[in-house]
């Protein structure tokens, strides 16, 4: 077991721990899904915070639909956070908390009208992937293997032949939030020369600040 999680990036680890969480409370009836969906007064008139949090972990009970939308997560997020946010989890966290808050005010504004974000994020973190690395390949179904530029297109077909063209908007929804995303990683900083995603560095800093410190401090009482 630690062999498998030790091959997991740690954010996708605590995403992939969230989605199971979520499962096994679906499954076992520990909380219903009318006490995690999404719910503008519960969560900001009510102080029902954690609806934040569980809107984005809900898939379902345990099912061939859950495990596929969680298969999905694993796949999309860790290969994100292993290739282009390499050692950089903090960089990576701070990107899905801006996606995440984004997902929250298209809600809250009506944008889109979907008691759950959780497959919202996760056509979002597929556009990225799409961007981020397109000419790397991937198998979808476990059969096909396809360029990930391809995937949202998979995942606009998917989506139509599952839930109609009344999801369209929500799908379209959330690959403009992935767009947003993209431009704020690629194309931002060459413009500004400012990394906005790029706070790893900070906290380095910080620790050598503090270790330094802790070194003269040192040196100060042996004398």
């Amino acid at each position: 077991m630690d062999i498998i999680l030790d091959g997991i990036p740690p954010v996708t680890r605590v995403l992939l721990l969230g989605g199971a969480v979520m499962i096994i409370l679906a499954t076992f009836s520990i909380l219903t899904p009318v006490e995690m969906m999404f719910n503008h007064t519960l969560i900001f008139k009510g102080k029902q915070y954690w609806r934040l949090l569980t809107t984005f972990f809900y898939f379902g009970p345990l099912n061939v639909s859950s495990l596929f939308e969680l298969h999905w997560v694993y796949v999309t997020s860790s290969t994100i956070e292993s290739q282009y946010f390499f050692h950089r989890a903090k960089d990576y966290s701070l990107m899905l908390l801006t996606g995440a808050v984004l997902l929250v005010v298209a809600r809250c504004y009506k944008v889109v009208d979907i008691p759950f974000l959780s497959m919202m994020m996760e056509t979002v973190l597929v556009y990225l992937l799409s961007r981020l690395l397109p000419d790397q390949r991937i198998i979808v179904f476990f059969v096909q293997e396809i360029p990930m530029r391809l995937l949202p297109l998979i995942f606009c077909l998917m989506t139509l032949f599952s839930y109609g063209m009344h999801m369209f908007k929500i799908y379209f929804t959330s690959l403009m939030v992935g767009h947003i995303l993209w431009y704020l990683l690629e194309v931002f900083p060459r413009i500004s020369g400012i990394g906005l995603f790029q706070v790893e560095h900070w906290f380095e800093r910080e620790n050598r600040v503090n270790l330094n410190d802790v070194n003269e401090d040192d040196l100060v009482e042996e004398r």
